[in-house]
């Protein structure tokens, strides 16, 4: 009706502008969409990214990664920091639109930003050693599984030496080679090796940050097994994680005042994929 009392009626064969221009600002923000709406390049902003330390730098940048994309309510909320940092402006008016404020896309909670890291390389020969990190934006309650080749599922974090499984945010943690709190001798680590005996292929390491405590790592390993979780997106992992944390009567800790809800999880995920091997017999002379 606006539209048309302004003269500007819908051209036949087109669709309306408005409303066509809201949902593909309200759509997911992929770091193309990001750097053209702060003046810059995408390679140039995914650089930037990288060297920064900070948390909203940190989201930005796991969020991103390997194409992924970002809520555009989240994005809305780090828009004035990331101008800022990046020292491109002053973002003058920096507060939420309220026509769009009680929309049903607002009550999913935002991801908790983690990255997992194995080092350089992808392909591990039997008896190699995975050096593993893993980085959260926020502190919280870690899960590091693992599938073999076979396809089961095994929790490496928390484990018989290291039980507490409660990360500090804004930090890379080095979960192997790690400290072994219960070693005889001083400097004893616990080391994560390829050891497989009956099979070698396609493995996979998933980190799994929430910001309550688990519930029953066996009915998560369960769950997880049964659904694929390597090939299932972000969005079924944490369906099935938030069903095995300890959330009754729990309210939510956040940023943002609109994820503040009793109940419920707020949940990271992270994978990386790697191809093992055994070792090439050695000929005999």
């Amino acid at each position: 009706a606006a539209l048309s009392d302004a003269g500007a009626d819908a051209l036949p064969g087109y669709p309306e502008p408005v409303g066509s221009l809201a949902r593909r600002y309200d759509g997911q923000v992929s770091l193309e969409i990001a750097a053209a709406e702060i003046g810059l390049e995408p390679k140039d902003l995914e650089s930037r990214l990288e060297q920064q330390g900070n948390k909203v730098f940190f989201g930005l940048k796991v969020a991103f990664k390997g194409g992924g994309t970002l809520a555009r309510e989240s994005f809305q909320d780090d828009f004035a920091e990331l101008v800022q940092r990046l020292d491109l402006g002053v973002v003058r008016v920096s507060h939420p639109v309220e026509a769009v404020a009680s929309g049903p896309r607002l009550k999913k909670r935002r991801p908790i930003a983690v990255e997992l890291k194995i080092g350089e390389k992808t392909n591990y020969v039997e008896g190699e050693e995975l050096f593993v990190t893993v980085q959260a934006a926020e502190s919280g309650h870690l899960r590091l599984l693992y599938q073999n080749a076979k396809g089961e599922v095994y929790t490496l974090f928390p484990n018989q030496f290291n039980t507490d499984d409660r990360i500090e945010g804004g930090r890379r943690i080095q979960v192997f080679p790690a400290p072994d709190p219960k070693a005889k001798r001083p400097g004893d680590k616990v080391r994560l090796k390829v050891e497989t005996e009956s099979a070698f292929g396609t493995e996979h390491l998933v980190a799994v940050m929430t910001d309550q405590t688990f519930a029953d790592d066996t009915e998560l390993r369960k769950a997880l097994v049964t659904a694929k979780f390597v090939q299932d997106t972000v969005n079924d992992v944490e369906q099935l994680v938030t069903k095995n944390v300890r959330s009754k009567d729990v309210r939510v800790e956040s940023d943002s005042e609109r994820e503040s809800q009793k109940g419920g999880a707020r949940v990271g995920v992270a994978r990386v994929t790697i191809t093992t091997q055994p070792k090439t017999p050695q000929p005999k002379n």
